[in-house]
């Protein structure tokens, strides 16, 4: 097995994941920063729950395992950037490190900055701290 890579898949997920789920080229991370987009100043459970948690009976057209990851990003410009349009445009940015017991990543989507995350249970939230507010 390679470093980082899937070798054990004994998780706990947060949430009940399809089979196949995260893909076999997802990764544990090691440390590394990553960006998420929050909804108030204060960081909410609600804020690290999938599209699918969210919305359990929406039709999404991609896969329901990308459905099921949350929305991570490496980049704090990626995220300023975004920032700027409409969608994120009242949302804060968290900071927060991920380590292997956290879940998998995966880069996805067109974006290189953008990963999904399978997240464990037992990540807790209050390690992400609020670096942008809102404007």
């Amino acid at each position: 097995c390679r470093p980082n890579r899937l070798c054990d898949r004994t998780f706990m997920w947060f949430e009940e994941l399809p089979q196949n789920c995260p893909p076999k080229d997802a990764e544990r991370p090691d440390g590394e920063t990553f960006y998420r987009f929050c909804s108030k100043e204060t960081v909410q459970e609600s804020d690290f729950h999938s599209h699918r948690m969210k919305w359990p009976d929406k039709v999404f057209e991609t896969d329901e395992c990308i459905v099921r990851a949350l929305s991570v990003y490496k980049s704090l410009d990626h995220c300023l950037n975004l920032k700027k349009t409409p969608t994120f445009k009242k949302k804060h940015i968290g900071l927060f490190s991920l380590q292997a017991q956290d879940g998998l990543v995966k880069q996805t989507g067109s974006n290189n900055e953008h990963f999904s995350w399978w997240r464990n249970q037992f990540f807790e939230i209050n390690r992400v701290k609020i670096i942008f507010n809102a404007d």
